[in-house]
């Protein structure tokens, strides 16, 4: 227990340090705060007595170090053998390599069917990227922000390619229904309505709708 608690605190300490390097923040939030967030999560369905549990939380933490702090799959697999055995730096280095997304100018383009097929076929690699989503949610519900609804019109997508070879993830997203079934109260529904009078003609204003805006504005 001792030397687990020992491990996990050095890589969540390596993790912190990785994104406060680049001045990665999440929302005002060190992004040390979305990093245990996530490992929290991933903790809830994997028990120590699992043989790759240390694998799994350093792929948790370490998960958005190629994408977003400019680390390469080299770098990771360097540090996560300083921490680990070969076998289980392997399985955290190809868990954060396969949450790392493709190219693209949108969200569909950089999480497509290769993204999701990556995750899919990696060990562990599904039940991190579900953690991830479900902290992501979470927060934004929480704190009333726009992604609330990205994630709320991806999610029945996004469950059914993370699920694809592991049906028994669907048994998580049950036990977190709460997630996405709180995030709008009636006080917190996104419609706003406004009466305009005017004695002079106005102009038209056409806003987009969701799918456009996210295809081309992102």
């Amino acid at each position: 227990m001792f030397k687990v608690d020992y491990l996990e605190n050095k890589i969540k300490a390596a993790a912190y340090e990785i994104h406060a390097e680049v001045n990665q923040m999440y929302d005002n939030r060190p992004y040390g705060y979305h990093l245990d967030m996530v490992a929290n999560f991933v903790k809830e369905y994997i028990s120590e007595d699992n043989e790759h549990y240390m694998g799994v939380i350093f792929g948790a933490y370490f998960h958005d170090t190629i994408e977003d702090a400019r680390l390469t799959y080299n770098n990771v697999m360097e540090l996560a053998k300083m921490y680990l055995d070969d076998e289980d730096a392997l399985i955290g280095t190809e868990i954060v390599y396969a949450l790392t997304n493709e190219k693209g100018r949108t969200r569909a383009e950089r999480a497509n069917d290769k993204y999701y097929n990556d995750i899919c076929n990696t060990p562990y690699a599904p039940l991190v990227k579900m953690a991830d989503r479900m902290a992501n949610m979470s927060y934004s519900i929480e704190k009333g922000s726009t992604m609330a609804n990205v994630y709320r019109k991806e999610l029945p997508h996004f469950i059914e390619a993370i699920t694809k070879n592991n049906k028994n993830l669907k048994d998580i997203f049950d036990d977190n229904k709460d997630i996405v079934k709180k995030g709008f109260n009636d006080k917190q529904f996104p419609l706003l309505i406004k009466y305009i009078s005017s004695n002079k003609p106005l102009s038209i204003q056409v806003h987009p709708n969701n799918d456009f805006a996210l295809k081309y504005e992102n």
